[in-house]
């Protein structure tokens, strides 16, 4: 799909010089890479909560970038919610237009990341009998749910492809993949886009700013200093080393596949607060509506036929079908082979 897409980015320290860890364009109209970073200090910037910036979907300089920690969410990557948003805003806008067309297909794809998710509709027999105001609430209700999930599922295999070996430039990405933040900051973008593209009084960068912005206030997000003592606090436990290759020793691998939530990794001592559990997606509209909807992730990486054959299957994955076998593989390797801190 060319250069529109947010890529998750490692932002590296070497010899005091700044190096990105993987690269993507972005210029032109609709996603654009953003830095990810590791939950960890030495090198990691820890943003203002209270001063994150104007979201900008597109071009942009005006947003905070780093780890908020929050009393009700653990650390939040900002990068991370922000450009799983922008994922499912962009899979939002190509479903609903897909629908109201009446085409059969589209495909989202992040750039320099080598993989695809398509996504292939087929419609009732009444479809053509609707009229255009029915089929525009349709086709609004639906695409929500497809945006949801398609912006959840493109980060999760983004996370898998990483966990089995992926690199996307010339540092590996495996020392990160599932770290503590990873998940629930991308299920928290991508719900937040789909609350945003439905408000009737600001655009979408307006919504997503303040959403954001009114979201980490919920959480309870922690003044910066404080933010950094506190995962300081878990150095040696839940990380090792420096920003270089951190040593993720603590990873979240609760992708909301079996109770349908995803709970974050909360660090021990800091608060008393309840945690907030952040649903995944639904596609319930679909069957409410007939319409049917095939929905794979498909690519060439080595790491992708790892995971066919943890699945059994010859064809494309189909995220509904094949990840809870993957991540209950992931889960196991992650205490098994690596000796991993899952929370559990």
């Amino acid at each position: 799909m060319g250069c529109r897409f947010w890529i998750c980015l490692r932002v590296v320290i070497v010899g005091g010089l700044a190096v990105i860890a993987a690269g993507g364009c972005g210029f032109g109209g609709g996603p654009r890479p953003r830095n990810g970073y590791s939950p960890t200090t030495g090198g990691v910037p820890f943003p203002d909560p209270e001063r994150l910036g104007t979201h900008s979907y597109g071009p942009g300089l005006g947003e905070a970038s780093g780890i908020v920690y929050t009393k009700r969410g653990g650390s939040i990557d900002i990068d991370h919610v922000r450009g799983a948003a922008d994922i499912a805003r962009h899979a939002y806008d190509l479903s609903r237009s897909a629908l109201l067309k009446g085409k059969k297909k589209f495909s989202v794809s992040p750039p320099f990341e080598y993989y695809s998710n398509k996504v292939e509709f087929k419609y009732p027999e009444n479809w053509d009998t609707l009229g255009d105001e029915e089929k525009e609430l349709i086709a609004t209700e639906v695409s929500l749910q497809v945006g949801h999930t398609v912006g959840y599922n493109s980060t999760l295999y983004h996370e898998m492809l990483t966990w089995f070996g992926t690199r996307f430039l010339l540092i590996p990405e495996f020392y990160s993949a599932f770290s503590w933040d990873d998940i629930y900051s991308n299920l928290l973008g991508a719900t937040l886009a789909m609350k945003a593209v439905q408000d009737p009084n600001e655009n979408y960068n307006q919504a997503m700013t303040r959403l954001l912005a009114e979201e980490m206030k919920t959480l309870g997000a922690l003044p910066r200093a404080e933010a950094i003592r506190v995962t300081n606090s878990v150095k040696g436990k839940w990380f090792k080393g420096g920003p270089v290759f951190p040593g993720i020793l603590r990873r979240n691998v609760d992708a909301g596949l079996d109770d349908g939530y995803v709970s974050p990794a909360l660090i021990p001592g800091v608060s008393d607060a309840e945690p907030i559990d952040y649903a995944v997606p639904a596609l319930d509209s679909l069957e409410k509506y007939g319409i049917e909807m095939v929905y794979t992730i498909s690519s060439g990486h080595g790491a992708d036929r790892k995971m066919r054959k943890i699945t059994g299957t010859k064809g494309p994955l189909e995220p509904r079908r094949h990840f809870a076998a993957i991540m209950e593989y992931v889960k196991k390797e992650a205490v098994e082979k690596y000796g991993f801190d899952i929370g559990r």
